[in-house]
Parts: C-alpha cells; structure tokens; sequence
C-alpha cells in the first residue's frame, strides 16, 4: 500500500506535469488514493464536478508512486495503463479530446485502430474501449498480449448504465446490452480494481453495480446530485400544442425568429422519435414555408448516423453555434459536456428518477441560472414503472419538488435557493420583495 504522503507527492507532481492550476475536491483525491491501492471503488458524484480528472490522473500519479518507492516494475516495463469502459463513441471521442489537451496518450479499442495501437503499445496511458469490444476474442487477446502486465486498473464511466442497459427487468425479455452485464469478466484477465463513476446512483444501483461487476467491498464515495442554480417544473398538459403553448417555447420560438443568436440553448427530451417529430414541426410550423430549420433546432436520436451525431455536438458545443435546439431522445443523456445549455424540457415521462437527474443535469454546467422543465399527459404516469418518478411527478403532498428529489437519493438539498427559483412549488409561496412587487403590479 502506497503511504499517504506519497501519494499527495506525487499527485503534485502529477497535476503539474498536466498543467492542472486547481486542486482536486476531498472526494476525488479519496477515490483517487483507495483505487491506487487497489480498492474497489464506487464515485457517486454530480455532473461537471469532475469525474474524469480522477481516472486521467491515476496513470502519473502510479507511475511517480512507483518511483518514489523504488518499484520498478512500471518504469522498466514503459508507462502503465488504465481501460476505460464508456457507453458511446460520443462520449470516448469527447473524452480522448479531453485527454489530449492534458498531453495525455489515449486511445481507442476499434478494429480500425489496432494497427495504431500495436505501434503505439509503449506510448498509451488510457485506453478507451465499449463494453462489447473489450468482450470480443480478437480485441482481449490483443490486449491480454500487449497490456496485460502494465495495466493498473479498469475505470467504468457512466457506471449506472450497467445495470440498466446490461440487465432486464423481464425475463423474456433481452438487456439492451448484455455485454455490460458481463464486465466481471475483465477481472480474470486483468487482476485489478475497478473503478465506478456515475452522476447518479441510488443505493439500490450501486447495489446492482456491485453485484454485476463483482466488486469486493467497494469504498463508496456519494455527493448530492443537487444543482441548485437549476428551476424545477412540473406542468401537466394534455397535447403536444399545450406544450407549444407554454410561455417556455413561445418564448423560445420567438428568439428563434427576431434573433437566433440570442436564443437559450436548449435540449428538448422525448421519449421516442416520432415524438421528436411532431415536436419538430410544431417548431417549423411558426416560420415561413421554406425555411431551412435545420440552420437552428437539430434532431438527435439513437438511429442517427455516428458522424451526424458528432457534428450536432460539435456544432453545439460551441458558443457561437447556429443551433440553438436539439431535440431528442435518451440517445443524448449520456456524457454531454455543453456548459451554456439554459434549458432542459421534457416531453413525457422518463423512464426513471435516475436518468432525469442525469438530463436535467445537463443545464446550466456553467453555474449560471438555468431551468428543467417536464410537461406531462395523465395518461404517460400509467406506462412509468418507476414508482420514484411517478411520486416525483404527482408531488401530493406539495413538497418543495428539490427536498422531494434529493430525497430519493438519501441527498440534502440546498434551502438557501430563493423560493422563486427553486421550483413551481416553492414559487407560489414566495413571498420575498421581488415576487411581492410582481404582485402589486
């Protein structure tokens, strides 16, 4: 086991080496230190607060370690090495981009990169790779021949997808991934720790996690997903043209037509992709015929092409881009790292409390005030099998709706967020100056 002492070291110099001027929170240096000693680990901690920093650094910081203590295992073998298991090529393409602006090596586990990383073996830090690659003969014998003794440990991103897409909750019926359910296995091949970060996880998930991946008393690390500069509402309506009705998208449509440029970033949820459609048109319907609204509001779903996929986050993810909506399904919860998104609105029910913490979660990355609102019909609460989201949504008993949510996950809440603000529930009750003067008026 590697002293403390060592370890803050050489996490010094780690950080220095990356050009990294701020230090790392409590909670990271904690995973950090215990995954470095071989403890599995399970981070429960919010998005933007830094998830991808802690496995990033883990490479250096063994390797000064190992140094310090004399072992020269890593240093006459060349640099050690992490996998990183991630759900999408969106998000490895993100995080490779993230990695090489720290001057980290990473890279890939694809069949049309195998050349590369046969040439590059020496060189790699990081290697990122999907769930089903890592499982396919070809890819582990590759690995188990180049890396198997320079690799420290295997990192699970976005690790609640595990047992939601590896398992199903019918026995007839297939996960949507079943390779996830069979991560364990990387365990006989590589006998490292795992590493688990996810946004949101209550304990019944990190049960799952635990159990599927074969974890061996995992040190689990938790932060309230709260984001209070985020306004939570609910709104019940009965069509789609009750939801373009709202204030919300009449506003919206109309910074669309007067001045694009101005309009708030917005992602429009909905559950399927016909749904996505009708949305669509409603928006095309308030501009002239022959309009090009591609030029602004974008559709992104499951079926879309990779390389589309990618150029709609590219585009979005820059302040100056012409798109200023996208509309989509749940193919767009994972990994979005767009800081100056203003509002999230959903259009139906999502299928769990956990992946609504993780949509809405990405507005406002940029700390400033930001908005999710969910417009629902009676009828979706019948088809939600999650019992939390159903009680989320009813709210019967008129709680503050961020004390109600937080509460799902064994989480405080922040009771110093303005009643206006907090959520439809708290600002019919405020009663501070501002919202007294708009009364008065």
């Amino acid at each position: 086991m590697y002293p403390k002492d060592f370890f803050k070291e050489s996490l010094s110099f780690s950080r220095s080496v990356h050009g990294l001027e701020f230090q790392l929170k409590q909670e990271q240096e904690e995973l950090l230190f215990a995954f470095l000693n071989g403890k599995d680990c399970i981070g429960v901690l919010p998005t933007n607060f830094g998830k991808s920093i802690i496995y990033q650094l883990a490479p250096s910081v063994h390797h000064d370690m190992a140094r310090r203590t004399d072992e020269m295992v890593a240093i006459l073998q060349g640099q050690v090495m992490l996998i990183v298991v991630s759900p999408t090529k969106a998000l490895i393409n993100d995080q490779m981009e993230s990695c090489e602006r720290l001057g980290i090596t990473a890279r890939k586990l694809c069949s049309d990169e195998l050349d590369d990383l046969n040439d590059e073996a020496g060189e790699i830090t990081i290697l990122y790779a999907m769930p089903e690659n890592l499982l396919e003969e070809k890819f582990r014998s590759f690995l188990l021949d180049k890396f198997q003794e320079r690799i420290i440990g295997i990192v699970v991103d976005e690790a609640h997808l595990v047992p939601k897409w590896g398992t199903s909750s019918k026995p007839e019926d297939a996960p949507f991934r079943e390779a996830f359910q069979h991560l364990d296995r990387l365990r006989g091949y590589f006998s490292t720790p795992y590493l688990c970060l996810t946004a949101t996880a209550n304990k019944k998930t990190r049960n799952d996690i635990t159990k599927i991946l074969g974890l061996k008393q995992p040190k689990i690390i938790k932060v309230t997903p709260e984001k209070p500069n985020i306004k939570l509402r609910i709104i019940k309506v009965k069509t789609v043209e009750d939801v373009m009705d709202s204030a919300l998208l009449c506003d919206l449509v109309d910074q669309l037509k007067t001045d694009p440029k101005t309009c708030d970033k917005t992602i429009i949820y909905c559950h399927s992709y016909p749904a996505c459609g009708d949305v669509y048109l409603k928006i095309k319907g308030h501009f002239p015929r022959g309009f090009d609204l591609t030029l602004l509001v974008e559709i992104y779903h499951g079926s879309t092409e990779d390389e589309i996929q990618q150029e709609i986050l590219d585009d979005f993810s820059n302040n100056n881009s012409s798109t200023r909506i996208v509309i989509a399904t749940n193919a767009l919860g994972v990994g979005v790292n767009i800081r100056n998104i203003r509002n999230i609105v959903h259009w139906g029910v999502p299928s769990d409390i956990e992946g609504y913490v993780q949509e809405i979660g990405r507005a406002g990355r940029d700390e400033k005030d930001s908005s999710a609102t969910l417009f629902y019909r009676g009828n979706d609460l019948t088809h939600c099998k999650d019992k939390d989201m159903v009680t989320y949504i009813k709210n019967e008993q008129k709680e503050c709706r961020r004390k109600l949510l937080m509460s799902f996950f064994k989480s405080e809440y922040s009771t110093s967020v303005e009643k206006h603000f907090c959520c439809d529930v708290c600002s019919e009750i405020c009663n501070c100056t501002l919202c007294s003067q708009n009364l008065m008026v």
